[in-house]
């Protein structure tokens, strides 16, 4: 009876092992003889849920993240190095900081979707170990050195650019308001996906001097055009339109016609100098009569110090601007320099102050201080990427990696 009774025990002890091992502490992979769970494999899906990952095989991928997390970790212990509790807090605040909140507001977030305080911090943990750890191993040979840039900005300078040829419709707030020129803009874009002629609509709609030519505006370098504009178009197919673009003026709606390359000349940034006169609107009076006086005044001008000679003639906000960065200037008026060349004059469709004449007195592409600061970071950011990822792949191909 008592054989009975202890077999009986072994065979719970049994069952019971059996369930724990199968259980979420159960080891689903080996990695240089440091196990991952199924509780952690289950924790880094939630969690990457929580981040917003879409990716088709979570499972798959969660566990390809965490493999390089055991790895990356083992890389930093090796060489003594560690994440002090203050620490990890600090790191917490700064990558929750880059997802537009808090830390109490990130930790709000995992946990209704699931996820324990440790797998952010084991996460976060071994994000900044490795970061400090590649940091140490190749900063130095990261770092380019002055002939690079040199080599960098030569190629630059005989690279070939993209152009665009955009048509335009320009929407004034002081016409409509600002709602109801939001409202026309995002009708018009309904009207041309649905088979809508653009450039009988810019015709009708747009305040633009580019509306008699149905929104035309030319070819236009995307280097010279203003950021918010170009990285929209950057996206388009010919034939498509962009999203409503609000400018100070009132709201700009383009359509990329076609598209190009060209060669083009000088790199680093690209500074602007220009003259602005601005054509009041009488009380009483249209706009449409300060736009034929602001189309008869840019006739007159050939160079900004025809402009400068008669600037006391204009509205308070006339005058020179610049020289500054082409990122700086105004969209709106952005816009309208793209497509000018030193002492050509362009005009601005109206707003509330009235009809700004626009001349473009110098455009210069420089290699100023920020510029080769800004190519610098960028050469050094690339590069460090290329090297982490190469060193990772070092670490996996070296690795003993067993699934369970």
């Amino acid at each position: 009876m008592n054989k009975i009774k202890a077999l009986g025990a072994l065979l719970v002890l049994c069952l019971w092992t059996t369930a724990a091992l199968a259980g979420p502490y159960s080891v689903v992979r080996m990695v240089n003889n440091t196990p991952i769970t199924q509780y952690e494999l289950d924790q880094r899906i939630k969690l990457l849920r929580v981040l917003g990952a879409r990716d088709s095989d979570l499972r798959g991928l969660a566990m390809e993240r965490l493999t390089e997390d055991r790895l990356k970790l083992q890389a930093a212990t090796a060489l003594g190095m560690s994440l002090q509790e203050d620490g990890l807090e600090e790191s917490v605040s700064e990558f929750a900081a880059q997802r537009q909140t808090t830390a109490a507001g990130l930790y709000s977030q995992i946990s209704q979707g699931g996820v324990e305080r440790e797998t952010l911090h084991s996460f976060v943990r071994d994000g900044i170990l490795w970061r400090d750890l590649v940091n140490i191993r190749f900063r130095s040979r990261a770092t380019p050195s002055e002939a690079d840039l040199e080599t960098i900005l030569n190629y630059a300078a005989s690279a070939r650019q993209e152009s665009v040829f955009i048509r335009e419709i320009a929407i004034p707030f002081a016409e409509r308001g600002t709602e109801g020129a939001r409202r026309l803009a995002e009708q018009i874009i309904v009207d041309v996906r649905n088979g809508a002629n653009f450039s009988e609509l810019a015709r009708a709609f747009s305040r633009s001097p580019s509306a008699q030519k149905g929104g035309a505006v030319g070819w236009t370098p995307l280097n010279r055009m203003p950021p918010l504009f170009a990285s929209q178009l950057l996206a388009l197919s010919p034939g498509e339109l962009t999203n409503p673009i609000e400018v100070p003026v009132g709201i700009i709606v383009l359509q990329l016609a076609d598209i190009r390359e060209e060669a083009v000349t000088g790199g680093g940034g690209t500074t602007v100098s220009y003259f602005r006169l601005d054509v009041p609107i009488p009380e009483g009076s249209s706009p449409e009569a300060a736009q034929a006086r602001a189309v008869s005044l840019a006739g007159e001008l050939d160079s900004c110090a025809d402009a400068e000679a008669r600037v006391l003639d204009f509205g308070p906000a006339s005058g020179r601007f610049g020289p500054q960065s082409a990122g700086d200037v105004p969209g709106d008026v952005g816009l309208v320099l793209a497509n000018l060349d030193a002492g050509e004059t362009g005009i601005l469709a109206p707003g509330s102050a009235g009809v700004s004449v626009i001349t473009l007195c110098n455009r210069s592409a420089t290699n100023d201080p920020e510029a080769i600061e800004n190519l610098q970071n960028q050469v050094f950011n690339q590069r460090m990427n290329n090297y982490a990822s190469s060193y990772i792949q070092e670490l996996l191909a070296d690795a003993i990696i067993v699934d369970k």
